[in-house]
């Protein structure tokens, strides 16, 4: 069995892999311009980022019509904020467990989030696990 075998057969099974993270398989066959959770983190406002995750939170609170998914990757959590109108566009790409997504850092009273502007879906292996429901 390769690593990568094994990680699936553990994700499969368990739904996690205790040795690692799958973004740190994968990350050396994303676009060099994808960056890493703990890079987002540091960059100010406005500032254009791309960066991929396992979709591990979804929510779309009654009280807005903002969604709100979370990634996560190698090194921590990326919150995301996608509007209505991309939310539109994506809905189908927002259900898969891999994604990259295209947007811009809002630091708003202390907290961070990516807006996104466009996703797209990283199609890893047939047997991933599920992206987390809605909650």
């Amino acid at each position: 069995m390769t690593d990568w075998d094994e990680m699936m057969g553990e994700y499969q099974s368990m739904g996690l892999y205790p040795r690692s993270h799958i973004m740190a398989h994968l990350r050396q066959s994303l676009h060099p311009k994808v960056i890493s959770s703990n890079t987002v983190s540091t960059l100010s406002h406005g500032s254009y980022v791309v960066t991929s995750g396992l979709v591990i939170r979804r929510q779309r609170p009654s009280s807005t019509n903002m969604i709100f998914l979370t990634l996560e990757d190698e090194f921590g959590h990326t919150p995301l904020i996608i509007k209505p109108s991309v939310f539109k566009i994506y809905r189908t790409a927002i259900m898969e467990s891999l994604i990259t997504v295209y947007g811009k850092v809002s630091r708003i009273k202390g907290t961070m989030n990516v807006e996104v502007e466009h996703i797209d879906i990283i199609s890893a292996s047939p047997h991933m696990p599920p992206a987390k429901n809605w909650e």
